[in-house]
């Protein structure tokens, strides 16, 4: 008999209504964020932020290891409205977790979701991989003139093959 994929579903709510988390299954991301390197263009298509892929501003999405257990999301689209200030660039990063962030108080968000620790949750939170949007304000550069280096590398590579 296969066994039951875990849920939480008033963990996962809590979690994306107060502390604005996006869930993915940590097979599937592991799929996707397979290759190696600093900074690798990722397809958006089949996460959490597949929305943003319609949306004809959207220009490249790349992780960046920035350290052995640290991974960011960098979302870069046009803004036309930001062209005019000379920023047509916008950047949206997020931290991606393979595990509850060591900030968070598990106990506290558990009774707040008025949901079970148990082996339930330990195993749907083992499942899954987070994304939780930085606020624009700790991000030096929101609004940038143009891509960065790295990203350029990419897009260029990208147009010649």
């Amino acid at each position: 008999m296969k066994k039951k994929k875990p849920e939480a579903p008033r963990f996962q709510a809590y979690c994306e209504r107060t502390k604005g988390v996006m869930f993915m299954p940590s097979s599937d991301w592991l799929g996707l964020a397979s290759s190696t390197g600093v900074y690798v263009e990722i397809d958006l298509a089949k996460t959490p932020f597949s929305g943003l892929t319609l949306n004809p501003n959207y220009s490249i999405a790349v992780l960046k290891q920035a350290s052995s257990d640290n991974i960011e999301l960098e979302v870069y689209r046009e803004d036309p409205n930001d062209a005019l200030a000379g920023t047509p660039i916008n950047l949206d990063i997020y931290s991606v977790y393979n595990a509850i962030p060591s900030t968070w108080v598990l106990s506290d968000i558990v009774q707040a979701a008025s949901t079970d620790a148990d082996q339930n949750l330990d195993d749907f939170i083992a499942g899954q991989t987070m994304f939780i949007k930085w606020a624009s304000s700790d991000i030096a550069d929101h609004h940038i003139p143009d891509f960065p280096a790295h990203v350029k590398a990419i897009l260029k590579k990208k147009r010649s093959s």
